[in-house]
């Protein structure tokens, strides 16, 4: 029982938010077609998104990759051209400073990206190069030359600014040894960060950069050239990508831009084995921004998808609610006893239809509470008549009593009460009976009778009450037994048969003829009477119905006794029907169920 409450307080709880009203239930049913969409767009949005992301951060890491290689190539082409150098300027004879100074322009003139060439010796003093004011500038605290010295073959500068020209630059050496590895002297190239476009032949369209960075971080180039402040090019440094292929390793991801100031898609790859870093980026916004505006129109055609389902529920809720609602009123005046007003709606065919059944029903109603003043009418006419009787008949007893009248007037007197205090019982036990047959609460005791003599001893015990002299029986031989309640097929039998005597001509025979037909046992009573008027056939066996030959002789009874008599041959199973011709007599027919 607990777990029962459990499960049961949200199911009322959410009931109680949401399905109160038609436009909440269809709200909820377009909120249950629309959120599964929702779901299903914001997965496929996601992951275009997330396609878009990774073959921007894929392409960017390949174009890194391929600026690494060219330019890890340039190197290694300025360090085989500067041990070229060194190899002819230790080579004999010696040359004059003259000549290596025309020999190191010479060279230098072949690159564009060198300012220039210079001729070191292992002390790290500078003894040729071409600029002239260079010679006998002392290199030896240069960290690259001490790399030199400490026996490596070649070695590279982060930038700084070169002291001898005075420009941002770095150098690449170069080590000339002998065959025993003691060193003869350094090969050094200045080079110029502003003409590296000329050996990284990589353009970018539209807002795509290029970059290459030193072992510190320092922006040593960018694609488009752009005047750079010191702290633009040193604030790569706290990017968290670039440490990351400072460290040796590709990355790839979003970061801020010093330079640009805006988020940037971009990877980064280590070039050679010299610890510098190249990286290809575009703007997040400009990379995106198809991607942004598909999903931006896909939001838009979804949103008013939305709006044309909410509208479509509130625009379909208010032509229910609408209909609903006249109906309501309607029901409200019909409980307040107003049956003639008419309810015309305009929506869905289902509420067209109650509609109707609530105008049918209140004609229906109008018609029954006619018909149940009527019966008010005529039931408490005709208990009032005996009723009168009776009263009327008790004062002329008392009077003849008090005054010692003749004994036949006082005996009259009680006969007349008797008499009209019979005929209120069966008025009584009529509308008694027509209440339990109504309400279910009738109960048969079914016995299988042998219908042709059981018709035969009930004539004869109605013998001294009914003229049995005028009825003639008639049954085939073999005749089944029927299945029925004694009793109740005795108040059949008695109903009809005092009708046809009531309602026939005097002297005129009456017949009971019994037929098996289809599985049933069908009696049928005709009289020799004045028939009855086609338009009253089809109500003949409605309650409180009387014919107007009935009410103008104003004879016994509520209008009861055919009502009664059908409801109980329909409770045995079977079915009753008349047929009259006007001037010639009617026959009431009944069937019965054959017992098994």
């Amino acid at each position: 029982m607990i777990l029962r409450r459990l499960i049961d307080a949200p199911r009322r709880w959410i009931r109680g938010l949401f399905l109160r009203r038609v436009r909440d239930i269809l709200l909820l049913l377009v909120l249950l077609i629309i959120i599964p969409l929702l779901v299903v767009q914001g997965t496929l949005s996601y992951s275009f998104y997330q396609s878009r992301v990774t073959g921007l951060l894929q392409g960017n890491q390949v174009l890194s990759r391929s600026v690494a290689d060219t330019f890890n190539t340039y190197i290694s082409d300025l360090e085989h051209q500067e041990y070229t150098l060194g190899t002819t300027l230790t080579t004999p004879p010696a040359q004059s400073t003259a000549e290596a100074n025309a020999l190191l322009a010479l060279a230098a003139a072949q690159y564009p990206t060198v300012r220039f060439f210079a001729w070191v010796n292992p002390a790290g003093r500078i003894i040729a190069a071409v600029i002239p004011s260079a010679i006998g500038t002392d290199l030896s605290d240069r960290p690259y030359i001490r790399q030199i010295v400490a026996g490596q073959d070649t070695a590279i500068s982060d930038l700084r600014v070169e002291q001898v020209s005075g420009q941002l630059s770095f150098v690449v050496a170069t080590a000339i040894r002998n065959p025993a590895r003691e060193l003869l002297g350094i090969v050094i190239g200045s080079i110029n960060p502003d003409r590296l476009g000329t050996v990284v032949p990589v353009a970018r369209a539209g807002q795509g950069t290029i970059l290459i960075l030193d072992r510190t971080g320092t922006l040593v180039y960018r694609y488009p050239e752009v005047p750079l402040t010191n702290a633009e090019r040193t604030g790569f440094q706290n990017v968290s990508l670039v440490k990351q292929a400072l460290s040796g390793q590709d990355a790839a991801g979003t970061f801020y831009s010093p330079v640009d100031r805006e988020v940037r898609i971009g990877g980064f790859a280590p070039i050679g084995n010299f610890g510098w870093v190249s990286g290809a980026t575009v703007p997040e916004s400009v990379a995106l921004a198809p991607v942004r505006g598909t999903l931006l129109s896909d939001l838009g055609w979804l949103l008013l998808a939305i709006a044309i389902g909410v509208s479509a529920a509130l625009i379909t809720s208010l032509s229910l609610t609408r209909p609903i609602s006249l109906l309501r009123e309607h029901a409200q005046e019909v409980g307040q006893g107003e049956f003639s007003r008419r309810t015309d709606v305009v929506g869905p065919i289902e509420l067209e239809d109650l509609a109707n059944a609530f105008n049918r029903m209140g004609a229906e109603l109008a018609l029954r509470e006619q018909q149940r003043e009527d019966t008010t009418r005529i039931i408490s006419h005709d208990l009032r008549q005996p009723l009168t009787i009776i009263r009327a008949q008790a004062q002329l007893l008392e009077r003849n009593l008090a005054s010692g009248g003749p004994k036949q007037l006082a005996q009259n007197s009680a006969e007349s009460i008797d008499t009209s205090a019979r005929r209120m019982n069966s008025m009584i036990q009529d509308l008694v009976d027509s209440a339990r047959l109504e309400s279910g609460q009738l109960v048969l005791s079914r016995q299988a009778i042998d219908l042709h003599a059981y018709i035969a001893d009930l004539l004869q015990r109605l013998r001294g009450t009914l003229d049995i002299a005028r009825i003639r029986l008639q049954a085939p031989a073999g005749l089944p037994p029927v299945s029925a309640d004694p009793d109740r097929l005795e108040r059949i039998l008695l109903n009809l048969l005092t009708n046809a005597f009531k309602y026939s001509t005097p002297g005129t025979e009456i017949t009971i003829a019994l037929e098996e037909r289809d599985g049933e046992v069908v009696t049928a009573i005709t009289d020799r009477g004045p028939g009855i008027e086609p338009g009253d056939l089809a109500r003949l066996f409605e309650r409180y119905y009387r014919t107007p030959q009935a009410r103008e002789e104003e004879r016994e009874g509520l209008g009861l006794g055919l009502y009664i008599t059908r409801m109980l041959v329909e409770a045995h199973g079977g079915r009753i029907w008349v047929q009259s011709q006007v001037g010639a007599g009617s026959t009431f027919s009944f069937s019965l169920p054959i017992a098994l």
